[in-house]
């Protein structure tokens, strides 16, 4: 069965356009709800969205995110809260939506119970920074035929490892595109048409750059690169500086920069 990610990125790629994907911390986007965030995220231009799980050890995350989670956990934000969110969300939109989740709180939960309530509350994706391709069996086996994406994540120094880890790629590509943890930067992009050249001779599945793209002129000059860009410290960043609607408006931004 097609997942929603997948019928998302066929259909860009026959309009022509490349994906915005939102990252948000649920219990850190201020005081609108999580389900009313994912319904004001699609209606400003996001195509995917991701829903952070909070965690007190986010090892692939940079100080925004960080402070998101420490945020999140402090108002009491659970899994249960997010699946309930989602499935509420669900009653107002189809926007492919993905758990960015460390495997410590999918193991602490339940694998079986885990992938069960991702499926019945609506998530069409998993990211899972801290789960080694090698032992991803773990998750899979549970999953297997449901409609539910592990994606995978492709780094610049993974190098011989794309040859192994691409052509089971699923969804689409989470390319890194710096070293490091997750974050704003000026500029993300030395060497990286080389890198997205090489994923892509690995595999058909789209391609989209996250980790430091944080202005919407950002957005546009990657996406032109690839399938699709991700936003998320930039994001989370207003919401928690600035404002709920800062932080939509910079996402509308950003949407009208890529299909301008």
């Amino acid at each position: 069965m097609d997942t929603r990610i997948k019928i998302k990125f066929e259909q860009l790629k026959q309009a022509q356009k490349k994906a915005l994907i939102t990252f948000f911390m649920p219990g850190a986007q201020g005081e609108v709800s999580i389900d009313d965030t994912i319904v004001a995220l699609e209606e400003a231009g996001s195509d995917l969205i991701e829903l952070g799980v909070p965690f007190s050890d986010p090892v692939a995350d940079g100080p925004v995110i960080q402070a998101s989670a420490e945020a999140a956990l402090k108002k009491g934000t659970t899994i249960e809260d997010i699946f309930a969110a989602v499935g509420k969300a669900r009653q107002r939109s189809q926007v492919p939506l993905l758990l960015l989740v460390y495997f410590n709180s999918i193991f602490k939960y339940g694998i079986t119970s885990f992938v069960q309530n991702c499926v019945d509350s609506g998530i069409d994706g998993l990211i899972i920074p801290d789960l080694p391709y090698e032992e991803q069996d773990e998750i899979l086996s549970v999953i297997g035929d449901k409609p539910l994406d592990v994606i995978c994540l492709a780094a610049r120094t993974s190098n011989e490892r794309l040859k192994m880890i691409l052509p089971e790629a699923r969804g689409f590509v989470y390319c890194v595109s710096t070293t490091g943890v997750t974050g704003e930067r000026k500029s993300v992009h030395a060497g990286l048409d080389t890198f997205l050249d090489e994923i892509k001779a690995h595999t058909n599945t789209p391609r989209a750059v996250g980790f430091g793209i944080s202005t919407p002129q950002q957005a546009k000059e990657i996406g032109a690169l690839c399938e699709g860009v991700i936003i998320g410290s930039a994001l989370v960043r207003r919401f928690m500086e600035q404002g709920f609607e800062a932080g939509i408006s910079f996402i509308k931004e950003v949407k009208d920069t890529m299909e301008a």
